[in-house]
């Protein structure tokens, strides 16, 4: 009983990080796979390591184990709360494709696969879905990097245009006087 409590804790702490991510995307939630079989008993479990997000045809991809039963005959069904999802395609024992609805409203909410009645024949997690939360303050700017190294010259540039004239300098001294003609 406690290790589903710390299942759900870590999968309600991976969703919130899954939160922040952009929207227009597809997303990843991965279960810890450190605690899958916590006994024998546990081996014919069925098990959600990772739900994936696709937000633009509006379905999720659910990856695991004994999806379809530890025969492999079994139809599972998907939950998310009280409302059951369609799957898409074929349904495997790893995986399975299930259509959202339309008006799901964003949050937090319960995904249940399940294939039979008994316990090892269910296994439910939260899943959040919906739009970016608010924009967190921006950080403190970092350090200064260290300085590049220096590049090679370049090519010597084009002969500019000729500058305007200047004025005219001041009168020059009174030069020698010359030698007497003939």
């Amino acid at each position: 009983m406690r290790l589903d409590f710390v299942r759900r804790a870590l999968t309600l702490f991976s969703m919130m990080i899954w939160l922040t991510m952009p929207v227009s995307a597809q997303y990843t939630l991965t279960q810890s796979n450190s605690d899958r079989h916590d006994d024998d008993d546990d081996r014919n479990k069925v098990v959600i390591t990772r739900v994936t997000y696709d937000t633009v045809l509006n379905r999720i991809t659910i990856t695991g184990e004994k999806f379809r039963g530890s025969n492999g005959n079994r139809v599972p069904s998907v939950l998310l709360g009280r409302q059951h999802l369609n799957t898409v395609g074929p349904v495997t024992q790893t995986t399975i494709v299930a259509q959202l609805p339309l008006n799901l409203v964003s949050g937090t909410h319960l995904l249940t696969v399940s294939n039979g009645n008994g316990e090892s024949q269910y296994y439910a997690m939260d899943i959040t879905t919906g739009i970016n939360g608010q924009t967190g303050a921006t950080g403190a700017t970092g350090a200064t990097g260290a300085a590049g190294a220096t590049g090679q010259a370049g090519a010597t540039g084009a002969t500019g245009a000729a500058g305007a004239t200047g004025q005219a300098g001041a009168t020059g001294a009174t030069g020698a006087t010359g030698a007497t003609g003939a």
